[in-house]
């Protein structure tokens, strides 16, 4: 367990770390041009494709994520394993709390969004990429749960398909054009340094219950 924890530690710290590196380059314009070619290399024909990526995009939002964590509360409250409560508190912090993080976060930098045409309706400042920091928040301790009750085959499968994920979530905001490449970077770093806090507070809690 303490090599658990110290691991978490060091990862969120380096996450932290590197948001904030990756935040003064982005905030300081000298990734423009960066931004500008992987936009343009993002885009691919809208026939056939627009309505998968606005499906895509859905899954890393919160009107979205918040039923899920519902739904799994549900599962947990017929489950008789002792620390099933505490998991649920895990799952509600883990996604709820990266939902206002996002927002904290967004007002602080006040980036705004890129300019032309947005293909779904978004709100607010654009960095952090909300839906991009929500993925790795919500998806990466959802992988993170599954994987303890898999062997190591099984736990690979779940990550990979959890970063898959994550990924493409990422992908869609820049695709449907509300989003910048840093802004999506900008949020996975800003989750997987949440979910490195909340797992923290897992380990120091639900599994001393």
């Amino acid at each position: 367990m303490g090599k658990d924890i110290r691991a978490l530690a060091l990862w969120g710290t380096a996450a932290i770390l590197a948001f904030c590196i990756w935040s003064r380059l982005v905030m300081s314009g000298y990734l423009e041009a960066i931004d500008i070619l992987l936009t343009r290399l993002s885009a691919v024909p809208a026939t056939g494709w627009l309505e998968l990526f606005r499906f895509i995009t859905q899954l890393g939002s919160i009107w979205t994520v918040m039923p899920a964590v519902a739904l799994i509360t549900v599962y947990f409250f017929f489950c008789r394993c002792s620390r099933a409560p505490g998991r649920a508190l895990m799952f509600w912090l883990v996604s709820g709390g990266g939902y206002f993080l996002a927002i904290l976060l967004k007002d602080f930098f006040q980036r705004v969004r890129p300019a032309g045409e947005h293909l779904v309706s978004a709100y607010g400042f654009a960095y952090p990429s909300g839906h991009a920091l929500l993925a790795v928040a919500f998806y990466g301790y959802l992988a993170v749960v599954a994987g303890r009750r898999m062997r190591n085959p099984g736990r690979v499968l779940v990550g990979a398909l959890a970063a898959l994920l994550v990924f493409l979530i990422g992908w869609s905001r820049v695709y449907l054009g509300v989003h910048y490449p840093t802004d999506v970077l900008g949020g996975y770093l800003a989750g997987g340094a949440w979910v490195a806090l909340v797992l923290l507070v897992d380990r120091a809690t639900v599994r001393s219950w």
